[in-house]
């Protein structure tokens, strides 16, 4: 699941320490999962746990480090939550293409292998035996 958000302008998000995003299947009273990104970023990709054809909730938020306002201040301060959205995740009928413009070239002790990989943008890797 990819989330993505227009970035917010501000003399405090200079300061963000990670971003927090959580998600749990909607309507479920299980806890929500979690995971912290480091640095200010307005995209991240979920892809543990996540199953096609169900719906999740997902809501996120940063933490700031103020310690450069004075010594004592507290160190890690969050935001409050974004608004919760709600996500269907669709899988795919059909597998991604095959990589092209396959080459290999001979190298001391093995071959260098080179390919243009499918433009899809959850296209993990590619399998080589």
């Amino acid at each position: 699941m990819l989330v993505s958000f227009s970035r917010i302008s501000g003399k405090q998000y200079e300061h963000v320490h990670s971003l927090e995003i959580n998600y749990k299947i909607k309507d479920s009273n299980g806890p929500w999962t979690v995971h912290i990104f480091g640095a200010y970023t307005t995209e991240a990709l979920l892809s543990i746990d996540i199953r096609q054809g169900v719906e999740y909730t997902v809501r996120a938020r940063y933490w700031f480090d103020l310690s450069y306002l004075t010594p004592t201040a507290q160190r890690h301060v969050c935001s409050v939550w974004s608004a919760e959205e709600n996500h269907v995740i669709i899988g795919r009928a059909t597998a991604p293409a095959v990589p092209t413009g396959i080459s290999a070239t001979a190298g001391i002790g093995g071959i260098f292998l080179e390919w243009t990989a499918p433009s899809v943008i959850d296209f993990n890797h590619v399998r080589i035996w």
